[in-house]
This record gives C-alpha cells, sequence and structure tokens, in this order.
C-alpha cells in the first residue's frame, strides 16, 4: 500500500462533508492525486465519462440523485463503462447518510466495493480508500455493518414496544435519529444544524418537515403508546408543564438505553 497514489472522484452532498475529504485528500498528494469533486449528478456522469479515476464516491444525497436507484444505475453504468475500456481495478463507494440495512444490501448488489456511512473519520476513510485501491479488504467493515444491523434491531424493537405508530413518517426519523446519536452522541449537539439535515437529505424532504415529524410521533406515542414503558424510560423528561419529552430528550434517551444494553450483551 505505502507509495500508492490513486486518483479520486468525490460526489458532493448538502453537509459539504466530501468538501472536507477533498481538502484532506488534497493534503496528502504523496497518496491522492488528482482529488476531483462533482457537485451535481449531470456532472458526475460527465467526468467519468471522460475520466475513470481509482475511486469513486457515489453519494446518496447527491443533488439530481431522486432516489436510490438511481445511484443503482450509476453504479452498474460505471461498472460497464470500465470493462467497455478494458480498464480494472476501479472502485466505487457509496455513502450514506445512516446505514440502513437495505440500502447496505442493494449497494453492494449494484456492484459497490464499500458502504460508509458520514461523517466518519478523514483521516480513517483515507486509509480505507487506499485499501481499496491496493486490493486490501477494509479491517472492521464487516463488524460494522454487523454491530450497525443489531443496533438498528434493538432500536426498531424499542419503538415498536413505545407503540409509536408504524405509519407515522417520524417514526422512520426517529429510527433514523436514535442510530446516529448511539453512534455518535456529539450529534445531540447539533441537532438543528446537522442531525435533522442528515435525515432529511436521506428521505428527500426538509429538516423542519423531520422536526415536526419527530414530535407528531412523539406526542401520539404518549398519548396512546405504552404507558408503562413510557413510564419507565422518560418519566424524568416530563413534568407538569411537559406532557412528553423533547424530541431531543427522546432521541438522547433511547440512544443511551440500546447503547448501554449492547455494552452489557457484549462477550467479556
Amino acid at each position: 500500500m505505502p507509495g500508492t497514489v490513486c486518483s479520486v472522484l468525490l460526489s458532493a452532498d448538502p453537509q459539504g462533508y466530501a468538501r472536507q475529504l477533498a481538502d484532506y485528500l488534497k493534503g496528502h498528494p504523496d497518496r491522492f492525486a488528482p482529488v476531483e469533486s462533482a457537485e451535481h449528478l449531470l456532472e458526475l456522469e460527465q467526468r467519468l465519462a471522460s475520466s475513470l479515476p481509482d475511486v469513486v464516491t457515489v453519494d446518496l444525497a447527491l443533488p439530481g440523485l431522486q432516489e436510490p436507484s438511481e445511484a443503482g444505475r450509476l453504479v452498474r453504468w460505471y461498472r460497464r463503462l470500465s470493462r467497455e475500456r478494458g480498464v480494472v481495478g476501479r472502485r466505487v463507494v457509496v455513502v450514506s447518510p445512516v446505514g440502513d440495512d437495505g440500502l447496505v444490501a442493494e449497494a453492494f448488489r449494484w456492484g459497490a466495493d464499500y458502504f460508509v456511512v458520514r461523517p466518519l473519520d478523514l483521516a480513517t476513510f483515507g486509509r480505507r480508500l487506499q485499501q481499496l485501491v491496493s486490493g486490501e479488504r477494509p479491517a472492521g467493515g464487516g463488524r460494522r455493518v454487523r454491530r450497525r444491523r443489531e443496533l438498528e434491531a434493538r432500536v426498531v424493537a424499542y419503538l415498536e414496544a413505545l407503540g409509536v405508530p408504524a405509519h407515522y413518517k417520524g417514526r422512520a426519523y426517529l429510527k433514523d435519529a436514535v442510530v446516529m446519536v448511539a453512534e455518535r452522541r456529539n450529534l445531540l449537539e447539533r441537532v438543528t444544524k446537522e442531525l435533522y439535515p442528515h435525515i432529511a437529505a436521506l428521505h428527500r424532504t426538509s429538516p423542519a418537515k423531520v422536526e415536526r415529524a419527530m414530535r407528531h410521533a412523539i406526542e401520539s406515542t404518549v398519548q396512546r403508546g405504552n404507558l408503562t414503558l413510557i413510564e419507565r424510560l422518560f418519566a424524568s423528561l416530563m413534568n407538569e408543564r411537559r406532557t412528553r419529552p423533547t424530541n431531543s430528550s427522546f432521541i438522547a434517551r433511547l440512544a443511551d438505553q440500546v447503547r448501554l444494553e449492547m455494552e452489557l450483551d457484549r462477550p467479556r
């Protein structure tokens, strides 16, 4: 791996993670060169048609992508284009704000070499890009996916037990938020500026609608859900003036609960 210099084409995202990653990679020209970015689906397609970088990232929130299936079409097209030009060893990384099980499995069916949940530590992502180009399997990738699946399964089980209505959009948003906060608790310090926008980008909606839908789902749950479990988990977050937990406190409490259970269940 030392001495390998790989070309990289990054697709943009609404939160600007790709810009941060580009700045980091450009700071290491001995390992990454050239490093280019595409701000829109059309620009990404045009760049791929004219050049075949060693690594291309396809962000599921790239402007111009209307739904994940379009990302699949793009990945398959790039694979076919590489074969037709007789170029081997090109890698595709699918990037997502959340690691939904279905998306992970779908991305690999498209032909992706790796699936990553942003934001990821920049240095760690850089190492993984080099590992992909050199033919190494990024260490811990399987463990990460398994842990994410377990985490999501536990969160869904709690939402079911609490009685959060399955048909409410807010339930899906809450699931994503709890999983993200369980993995990165500092997101609670940036709920408005980062957490809501991440979830909005994944679901093709606005941060304001995410916030309202979550609030509505929590209100409905407190009024008609499993009162025994609600009392056990959230009683300390409510008083005479507040009849429901805030979005942030609901997410934080559930994330802490699930994370604690996973730590306790981990083999010693």
